[in-house]
C-alpha cells in the first residue's frame, strides 16, 4: 500500500517507557504516544509554568543542564502541534506518526499520552 507524502515540520524521537516498556501498548493497541513524568503537575505543564516545574525537578536533581533536558523534552510533548512527526524504534524497526495535540491525563497513575491520527506505522512513503 502506498501513502501519501508527508510534510512533517520537525521530526522528534520519543523514548515509549523506560527500557521500551509502553512500545506494544503504544504502537499495537492503543495508538498514542505516552510520557510519564508522573511527579511533574499536569496543570502547571498546561499553563506553560515552567520555572514552577522546574522548582519542582530542583527537589529531586541540582544538575541544571539534566533539569533542562527533562523539561524540553515535556514541553515538546506539550506543546508540539499535529504537524510534528514522532519517532521511535520497536523490533529494530523505525516507526513514525502524527498525533493529536490534545494531551490525556491519567489521573491514576500520573501519565499524560497524545492520541495517534491515523496510526503508528512502519513503512516509507514509497
Amino acid at each position: 500500500m502506498k501513502i501519501e507524502k508527508v510534510n512533517p515540520s520537525e521530526v522528534l524521537y520519543i523514548k515509549l517507557g523506560d527500557g521500551g516498556m509502553w512500545e506494544n501498548e503504544c504502537i499495537f493497541e492503543k495508538n498514542t504516544i505516552k510520557l510519564s513524568y508522573h511527579s511533574v503537575s499536569h496543570g502547571n505543564c498546561l499553563n506553560n509554568d515552567w520555572n514552577t516545574v522546574r522548582k519542582d525537578f530542583e527537589q529531586y536533581n541540582n544538575d541544571s543542564g539534566v533539569i533542562t533536558r527533562h523539561i524540553n523534552q515535556i514541553k515538546k510533548f506539550y506543546q508540539k502541534k499535529e504537524d510534528v512527526m514522532w519517532i521511535t524504534f520497536h523490533y529494530n524497526t523505525l516507526w513514525w506518526c502524527f498525533t493529536n495535540p490534545q494531551i490525556i491525563y491519567e489521573e491514576k497513575t500520573g501519565f499524560k499520552s497524545r492520541n495517534v491520527i491515523g496510526k503508528w506505522r512502519c513503512e516509507t512513503i514509497n
